[in-house]
């Protein structure tokens, strides 16, 4: 069923964010089947980034502060998509973006905020990823019909 409303969809902007989802003490203790282990560190944002776009096109790519790095800009440049990100405080040589078309970024801050109603989404009950990972599909389902 995800595949049918995913096959038809508008990527005209690309939106992405992260957020802190702190596991409870029940998640702990999962059988490690795949070899993937959990870690307590936190990562930045950019890295990432590029792999979740895997397979998409957008025209626009939508991000906060958190995602200007001069590797992952090149790399939008490069693919021909509109970078929307503004610029850390600390460049020498800040960049231009579309003041107007950011604040189209408050849908993912709305849309994170919506989920962590749900209980077991800000509590991380799941030991493991795969589930936590059904569960907010499930969520941004309900989300999405109302």
């Amino acid at each position: 069923m995800i595949e049918s409303f995913s096959s038809d969809r508008d990527l005209k902007n690309l939106m992405l964010d992260s957020t802190i989802t702190r596991a409870h003490v029940c998640a702990a203790g999962a059988l490690k089947k795949t070899g993937v282990k959990n870690n307590k560190r936190q990562l930045h944002d950019a890295p990432f980034a590029q792999e979740m776009m895997t397979g998409q096109s957008p025209k626009a790519f939508i991000g906060d502060k958190g995602y200007d790095s001069d590797a992952l800009v090149q790399w939008l440049e490069q693919q021909g998509i509109e970078v929307v990100i503004p610029p850390r405080s600390n460049r020498n040589n800040p960049r231009d973006y579309d003041e107007d078309r950011y604040k189209e970024r408050n849908l993912v801050e709305r849309f994170i905020n919506k989920i962590k109603w749900f209980r077991r989404i800000f509590a991380r009950f799941e030991k493991l990823a795969s589930r936590y990972l059904a569960f907010l599909h499930w969520v941004g389902t309900l989300i999405w019909l109302r």
